[in-house]
């Protein structure tokens, strides 16, 4: 996999400067496309960096209509919540769940979250989840296409 990660984002970096190009809309931070496309064959590993991400967004919005929360301060609000729920549930709660379909369930990362859950605040949350599920999708084509049955030993 240390051979792959670095293939995966440098790749994640070309969709993304594609789909910045060709439909003015990132699919966060650069990196996060090649982070998902190694995750792709897990989807509720997916499916709960999304609920991290959206819960972190929310998190700091309700903040910000309480407090002067804009610019840098808001972005690293965001990253906060998102490292903090991402930890919450990785270490915390899931691991205590005694459910079978819960059991092997992981965020990605730590900063991943945050990263989408900014470009949830810069761009919506549907247009940033979409162009990323795609930008993630073309990444993993890609990256089957290069290596071949090397992925299969992830």
């Amino acid at each position: 996999m240390n051979e792959i990660l670095p293939l995966s984002i440098g790749l994640s970096l070309v969709i993304s400067l594609v789909f910045s190009e060709l439909f003015g809309i990132l699919g966060t931070g650069l990196v996060v496309p090649g982070y998902l496309a190694l995750s792709l064959t897990h989807p509720k590993n997916i499916a709960l960096t999304f609920l991290i991400a959206f819960l972190s967004f929310i998190c700091v919005e309700l903040l910000s209509k309480f407090l002067m929360i804009f610019g840098k301060r808001k972005i690293v609000f965001i990253l906060l919540f998102g490292y903090f729920f991402g930890y919450l549930l990785n270490y915390q709660i899931l691991p205590d769940i005694d459910l079978q379909y819960l059991s092997e369930v992981r965020g990605i990362g730590f900063i991943i979250p945050g990263l989408i859950a900014v470009w949830y605040e810069r761009q919506g949350v549907m247009e940033t989840t979409s162009v990323l599920i795609l930008a993630a999708i073309f990444v993993k084509i890609l990256l089957i296409f290069l290596l071949g049955n090397e992925l299969e030993n992830l």
